[in-house]
């Protein structure tokens, strides 16, 4: 699976915010298939080297966003370093109150924060913690048309290209119309 030429914009900014961030900041990557989230991180961890990446994923026993800060080597708590988040939107709500109250925590630190989302997680996230969805450093877009989307469309495609190859009729013009133009 390949990024859209969109995708390939957002990551080359997305890169650029994490490389010439010196303290937190944090961003938002939505995406629709983890096929194409894999390919992105992929590419992101090449893009951003030697920056260190972590990743944490939210669960039924990972509900507290600032846990992130336990799962470090002890010389990465203050060092600046990539933290990607997963699952946020699979969290139980108490999450969006953490990152709500505790926006000034996670911009103590030095690391930069990505949070992989789906859609509907960046509308949720969005509306439950508005503070900290509004502080955010960027929004980047990783998602890519469906399969029965794409084939949908290739189909409209074609039916439309076959429209353009038949060679147009003339109308014929009638007594009346051959009548006005003598005139």
């Amino acid at each position: 699976m390949r990024l859209t030429p969109n995708a390939r914009q957002d990551l080359k900014e997305l890169s650029a915010l994490l490389r010439h961030t010196e303290r937190a900041c944090w961003a938002f990557a939505v995406y629709n298939t983890s096929a194409i989230r894999d390919v992105a991180l992929k590419s992101l961890q090449r893009l951003i080297k030697p920056i260190p990446i972590f990743d944490f994923t939210f669960s039924s026993n990972q509900r507290n966003p600032l846990a992130y800060l336990d799962t470090l080597p002890p010389k990465a708590r203050e060092r600046r370093a990539v933290i990607i988040f997963f699952d946020v939107e699979r969290a139980d709500d108490k999450v969006f109150g953490i990152l709500e109250t505790q926006r000034e925590t996670f911009a103590a630190h030095p690391h930069s924060l990505v949070f992989w989302t789906t859609p509907g997680g960046r509308i949720k996230l969005a509306r439950q913690a508005p503070n900290f969805w509004a502080q955010r450093s960027g929004t980047f877009d990783f998602t890519v048309k469906q399969e029965d989307e794409a084939v949908n469309d290739k189909s409209v495609q074609a039916h439309r290209r076959q429209q353009d190859i038949q060679p147009r009729r003339k109308k014929k013009t009638g007594k009346r119309e051959k009548k006005i133009k003598l005139k």
